[in-house]
């Protein structure tokens, strides 16, 4: 026999069904907004990501006190005054209306040090970058996207021509404390830096840069070495050198041809004159020769050099210009400096991460 139905409670447990549906609801939706949360907090710190879309860790990013926010660009002419530890003398550093510097030292090892650190402050990611395709290293910090040119370049033996270029210099002292003394105005650079202050690259693909060294200097030049051979005939010259032999091979292949001279012969001397700091601002920064030259040259007239005379130039001595065929790249290959001591003048361009020779 059933019990009999107790109305008042039947109408009890009806009024707390919603209710208790209700809280139930509450509690679903309240653990999909932690979840979500959560999801997005490890999105956002780097802990998850989209594949094929290798985004950085925007929380990293776009951090009020380190992310992208404090980078700005400054494009003004002005003058810099550095002290910083390894300077042995006094330097100056100008900077003219199209930011190039000129670099003002009392002798070719402070020079040379403020190159470093002037193509670290300009170019620092372009020559971490570089030095990672010429050893394989890209994928570290870009991921499989590069393998395939990490592999390549893996099976090259570039860093192996690096490492033969250091033994080649440890045997030239004198030039290669030179090179060190570029090294170190690189790390100069590089280590004032604070998160906040790192270029956007580093914050775009979220590490850290690297303190410079001797093996990167010989990568970017073993790279460069590389680009202008423009072919490789390493299968021929190998199959060559098994057929012919070594000292056949030597005779008909030599690795120093002669005739090799350079541009301005040994015997020429010229009585060049250095220009003063206060001089640059009169003259070379306030009236830089591209300016001539572009608003003066020939129209329709093109070839891979030219030269202008003694009596045509501003400073009475003769230039000579080329045109290297080399790809061109955002940034260019080439940074534009203007380095000057008791003993040394030269305007030109170098390859940033290698100093000027």
């Amino acid at each position: 026999m059933e019990p009999p139905i107790d109305i008042e409670t039947c109408m009890k447990v009806k009024k707390l069904l919603p209710l208790t549906k209700f809280k139930s609801l509450k509690h679903l939706i309240t653990f999909f907004q932690a979840g979500i949360t959560l999801a997005l907090i490890l999105f956002l710190n780097g802990k998850i990501a989209i594949p094929g879309n290798p985004l950085p860790p925007l929380a990293n990013f776009f951090h009020p006190l380190n992310g992208v926010w404090n980078n700005t660009v400054s494009n003004s002419a002005g003058e810099e005054a550095l002290k910083i530890d390894g300077l042995n003398g006094q330097a100056e550093i100008l900077y003219d209306d199209r930011w190039v510097p000129h670099i003002f030292a009392s002798g070719i090892e402070d020079a040379l040090f403020l190159q470093g650190y002037v193509e670290a402050q300009n170019r620092l990611f372009q020559m971490d970058f570089m030095t990672r395709a010429a050893s394989g290293r890209l994928s570290e910090v870009m991921g499989p996207i590069t393998l395939k040119i990490d592999r390549q370049k893996n099976r090259s033996m570039i860093e192996l021509a690096a490492d033969n270029a250091i033994l080649a210099w440890s045997k030239h002292p004198k030039e290669l404390k030179l090179l060190q003394r570029y090294v170190d105005g690189v790390n100069a650079y590089i280590e004032q830096l604070k998160p906040k202050d790192y270029p956007v690259e580093y914050k775009l693909l979220d590490f850290t840069p690297e303190l410079w060294t001797l093996k990167k200097s010989a990568l970017v030049y073993s790279s460069m070495a590389d680009v202008l051979a423009g072919r490789s005939d390493d299968m021929e010259s190998s199959n060559s050198l098994a057929i012919l032999g070594r000292t056949l091979f030597d005779q008909i292949y030599p690795e120093n041809e002669d005739g090799n001279y350079p541009v301005i012969p040994y015997e020429k001397k010229y009585d060049f004159k250095n220009p003063s700091a206060q001089e640059a601002k009169d003259s070379i920064i306030a009236k830089p020769f591209y300016k001539y030259f572009y608003e003066n040259r020939l129209k329709g007239i093109g070839s891979n050099n030219w030269a202008v005379g003694p009596g045509k130039s501003v400073s009475g001595n003769p230039i000579l210009c080329n045109d290297p065929h080399l790809s061109l790249s955002l940034p260019s290959i080439w940074i534009e400096e203007h380095i000057s001591t008791p003993d040394f003048n030269a305007y030109g361009v170098s390859f940033p991460g290698f100093r000027a020779s």
